[in-house]
């Protein structure tokens, strides 16, 4: 994946012409992940970046703002992956002020932190709609709307990704992701996936 690096470095508005001129950048990342050669390297690599680039980031939002449910926890590293920061940052303090909850690291109640998650979901769900880039990507916000509604804070239930942003934000004329419906179910520390099988490719 080195040959990769001053492409990946430089890209810019989205074209990744000069990342394909080098070679399959799909299946040379799905080679290095799986051969037996440089798998333990890759992916002790890739979960490295994960926690430096999303997980920290995200937790220390969470901690700044006193979020400690795992329903919103999960919701930030989405958003750190999507977005990341200082944008979440930023969506987080958008959010507080719509929702009227001050940013501190004194715990939130349950009942705050479902406020505070639907005020930050409503201003996401209005930056991907308004970027062409990401306007069929609403979806993946209204499943996080869909467990709040059900209570599921914990991520101790079933979800099922068949939520649609324009059920819980019909106002704003959201197009549909037309993403895989698969249901995630929780077992013992792993998640066991059923469903469509795009859902884990």
């Amino acid at each position: 994946m080195k040959k990769y690096a001053n492409a990946m470095a430089n890209l810019s508005g989205g074209n990744t012409g000069p990342v394909d001129a080098i070679g399959n950048y799909c299946a040379d990342w799905g080679t290095s992940a799986s051969n037996a050669a440089t798998s333990a390297a890759f992916n002790t690599c890739q979960d490295q970046l994960t926690m430096t680039l999303y997980q920290v980031p995200g937790c220390m939002d969470a901690h700044g703002w006193g979020i400690q449910t795992p329903l919103f926890l999960a919701e930030l590293y989405d958003a750190e992956i999507n977005h990341g920061e200082p944008d979440v940052s930023n969506m987080l303090t958008k959010a507080g002020q719509n929702a009227n909850i001050p940013k501190s690291t004194t715990p939130l109640s349950q009942a705050d932190e479902s406020k505070l998650l639907h005020a930050f979901l409503t201003v996401r769900v209005g930056i991907l709609a308004a970027d062409p880039t990401w306007a069929q990507a609403v979806d993946r916000v209204a499943v996080y709307e869909k467990e709040r509604l059900a209570g599921n804070f914990d991520l101790s239930q079933p979800v099922t990704t068949d939520a649609h942003a324009s059920t819980y934000w019909p106002s704003m004329n959201l197009m549909s992701s037309g993403y895989s419906v698969c249901t995630l179910t929780p077992n013992a520390c792993a998640i066991q996936v059923t469903g469509d099988p795009n859902c884990t490719m």
